[in-house]
């Protein structure tokens, strides 16, 4: 058995499922209308406060976790990507040698006809990680820049 923690996940509780996890399997962590968002780990967890926010506003958020990323489950994406036109794409680490980066364009490449708006890639700046906590915060997206991307995609 193999056990990846999260340093910034350690303080979180609650259930994380029963048995293993199927490699190459998304969850639908929330069904939504307006806009798909992909987001694995704190990312995830910062996507569904923005989501609760963004309902009071009458925007519905749905959030697509990939939970593996090799194998990559993009029929998920692509499934909620056709249900909700628009496609926002949350992760930790800098654009360039990502995942988000690679997944927009396979999403844009074979479901281009289903887009709304452009695809967005919400990411960390393109530097190293900061050492210091407080920088290293602001370094990584949070919970406004997701609510700030989602409503963009949804006034297109």
């Amino acid at each position: 058995m193999l056990v990846f923690e999260y340093k910034n996940l350690l303080g979180l509780k609650g259930s994380i499922g029963s048995g293993p996890c199927r490699l190459g399997v998304a969850t639908l962590a929330r069904p939504g209308r307006d806009v798909t968002v992909v987001a694995t780990q704190q990312m995830r967890h910062r996507a569904a406060e923005a989501a609760d926010q963004l309902a009071g506003e009458g925007i519905e958020v749905e959030i697509i976790d990939p939970r593996t990323l090799v194998p990559f489950d993009d029929e998920a994406v692509a499934e909620s990507h056709a249900r909700t036109a628009r496609l926002l794409v949350v992760q930790e680490g800098p654009p360039n040698g990502s995942w988000g980066g690679p997944l927009v364009a396979r999403m844009t490449m074979k479901h281009f006809d289903c887009f709304d708006a452009p695809p967005k890639l919400l990411a960390a700046a393109e530097t190293p990680i900061p050492y210091p906590a407080c920088l290293e915060e602001a370094w990584m997206p949070q919970c406004k820049d997701v609510i700030v991307a989602a409503r963009d995609l949804v006034a297109l």
